[in-house]
């Protein structure tokens, strides 16, 4: 999914080892990453969200995701419409922000227009529509932005809900590591139009070669526009020009990207090629249960459980009610083929996201009392 940002989760303890600390070899930096693994596959227990319960009342919301090309944008943007309703508030369905600032922005000036409480941005740029977000701060308009990094320059006026986005990079270079060891060579994709991708990739990339000098790195520039072509067009075009022995591994941007490319790699005859992603989508999970299209890894996160929560902050800001630090930071979870059937369990069902223990949704619609 193209969505995804800079400067997030600065604080993460993902990455602890010293450079200085791998040069034995091979042999070294793959114990030293294996011994990481364990912990980053446990289900996370330290979420944020709403814990007072409040009166949301009556309120209107509008939705929007960053673009259909990525899906998962569009499956959070109706389960973000579907957490409105359960809180008592009216939405229409969610809109396709086209991956297009144009679009975005004219989706803001409507919400002011509208006179609306609030507007949940799935991974949306705020920062590509600055004055129209401007605007709507000065209206008084809620905004609440999932699985984006916004920046600090929002504080208090676009609140993030999403992951740690360095430590995610951090545990898909350190799975690489354990597994391929300091022959890898690395390619992963940057979509400049998004900061998580940016941040996320960074990590991954000062991880590898910080821990592994004889690692390579190779970062591609991709367009979110191209998200959802066969290839994706970056991909065919890179692949076709490095030859079998030139890359090890390879972690799209997101799942459904990962999944593409696995595919690509298949129809090119390249299944030596790893190939990792991010999210948690339930057909990467089935596929490394099954062993094809090939998928090794995802580092996943609770898009499920942030939409949520990102209505729950929409609620209490109305309300004015206070909430939680550290909602853009929340736990990530690694996902192999061993540990894979944990989530496609479904905390709710279908989706296969980690989230909280139990019934996390009946517990906020206790807190919203709508249950």
């Amino acid at each position: 999914m193209t969505a995804l940002l800079a400067g997030c989760g600065s604080g993460s303890t993902a990455d602890n080892t010293a450079a200085g600390s791998n040069s034995g070899g091979s042999s070294d930096v793959q114990a030293t990453a294996r011994d990481k693994l364990a912990e980053f596959k446990k289900v996370p227990t330290n979420w944020v969200g709403g814990t007072d319960a409040f009166q949301p009342g009556a309120g209107k919301a509008a939705v929007m995701g960053c673009g259909a090309a990525a899906a998962i944008c569009t499956q959070m943007g109706d389960v973000a419409v579907e957490a409105l309703h359960a809180m008592g508030w009216e939405s229409g369905p969610a809109v396709d922000g086209q991956f297009s600032p144009l679009v975005e922005a004219g989706f803001i000036d409507r919400a002011v227009q509208d006179h609306l409480d609030g507007v949940v941005l799935i991974s949306v740029n705020v920062n590509t529509i600055k004055n129209s977000v401007d605007r709507a701060v000065q209206a008084g308009l809620g905004i609440t932005c999932v699985v984006c990094a916004s920046g600090p320059q929002w504080k208090g006026k676009v609140i993030d809900v999403g992951p740690d986005y360095v430590q995610q990079g951090q545990m898909a270079a350190w799975e690489i590591l354990a597994s391929t060891g300091d022959k890898a060579k690395v390619v992963t994709f940057i979509d400049k139009q998004f900061d998580p991708p940016q941040a996320y990739g960074k990590a991954l990339g000062d991880t590898i070669t910080k821990n592994c000098p004889s690692c390579t790195f190779d970062p591609i520039s991709i367009s979110g526009a191209n998200a959802g072509k066969p290839g994706p067009p970056e991909w065919s075009a890179y692949l076709s020009s490095h030859p079998k022995g030139t890359i090890t591994d390879v972690v799209g941007e997101y799942d459904a990207y990962a999944l593409t490319v696995s595919k690509t790699n298949s129809q090119a005859g390249r299944d030596e090629i790893r190939v990792g992603g991010y999210n948690g989508d339930k057909a990467n999970l089935d596929a490394m249960i099954a062993g094809t299209p090939r998928i090794d890894f995802t580092v996943a996160y609770g898009y499920v459980y942030y939409s949520w929560t990102a209505v729950d902050v929409l609620g209490r800001l109305k309300a004015r009610v206070p909430f939680k630090d550290g909602l853009d930071t929340q736990p990530n979870m690694l996902v192999q083929k061993d540990n894979a059937a944990e989530l496609l369990k479904g905390n709710p069902a279908p989706w296969t996201f980690p989230a909280p223990a139990g019934d996390w949704q009946g517990a906020y619609k206790k807190l919203w009392g709508t249950a």
